[in-house]
């Protein structure tokens, strides 16, 4: 049980990159179709980039929104935890970066990660295991 979290993390991450590569192989298959009849290798060349970038974008973009909601990321309130907030305020001033959100999900098992740039996830059990060193240490890397 202790590991369902983190298989249901790759999972979701495998099937949605199943759904991008299908979507790029029945799109690729169309408009190389049409292009090969009748266009050139020039236009070709700047479709295919221009759908590869469109789908990068939208993936940045929805993809950590998406993963939060079905991990039933809970973000954690600065009232509720202040020492693990002000530890992060202080590393996001000393890296000179934008401070992620905080979330905090019940994987199973210790553990933290990002999504994209603004959504920093902590298992429960870190917060409780690790004392407020040790959990800057787990946030600055």
């Amino acid at each position: 049980m202790a590991r369902f979290g983190a298989r249901v993390v790759a999972a979701l991450a495998g099937v949605w990159l199943l759904a991008t590569a299908g979507a790029v192989v029945v799109f690729g298959y169309r408009v190389l179709g049409a292009l090969v009849t009748g266009g050139s290798l020039p236009t070709l060349l700047v479709a295919v980039g221009v759908f590869a970038l469109l789908v990068g974008y939208l993936s940045y973009r929805s993809g950590a929104k998406r993963l939060l909601s079905r991990l039933d990321a809970v973000a954690l309130p600065r009232e509720r935890a202040p020492m693990v907030h002000a530890s992060l305020d202080r590393l996001a001033e000393r890296m000179r970066t934008d401070r992620p959100e905080l979330y905090t999900v019940n994987l199973g098992q210790p553990n933290a990660f990002v999504l994209g740039r603004d959504a920093l996830v902590v298992d429960r059990s870190l917060v409780r295991l690790l004392g407020p060193a040790e959990l800057e240490a787990i946030l600055a890397h």
